[in-house]
């Protein structure tokens, strides 16, 4: 992956110990295992994709990275602080698979991880 992440890929094993990380840490510091409201007025395909995480997830946006700032659940630094392109446009894009065992989890439906 680049400095910048935007080309690159994330595996299966990378995924699956971001959703053992999200649901403890979630059960640890009392947040959702959801998607916090990305900062959607973010330029170019940063902003395109949050728009589409936010449609996706059932979430509103944030206007404001401050606003961005106050919501819980899984978000990036990309959404929080300008320059800043952690985890990148390749570790956007998984977020849903990442949230989406999580939720299969968080339900009590038992899968392996």
């Amino acid at each position: 992956m680049n400095n910048w992440g935007t080309d690159g890929y994330i595996t299966g094993s990378q995924i699956r110990s971001c959703n053992r990380l999200l649901l403890d840490m979630s059960k640890r510091f009392s947040f959702p295992p959801r998607l916090a409201s990305p900062f959607i007025q973010d330029e170019g395909d940063y902003g395109k994709l949050a728009r589409a995480l936010a449609k996706a997830n059932g979430v509103a946006g944030s206007n404001t990275r401050e606003e961005a700032g106050r919501s819980t659940g899984l978000s990036c630094h990309r959404w929080l602080g300008p320059g800043h392109a952690c985890p990148g446009l390749v570790g956007l894009r998984v977020m849903p698979d990442i949230l989406n065992t999580a939720r299969i989890v968080d339900d009590g439906i038992d899968i392996e991880l």
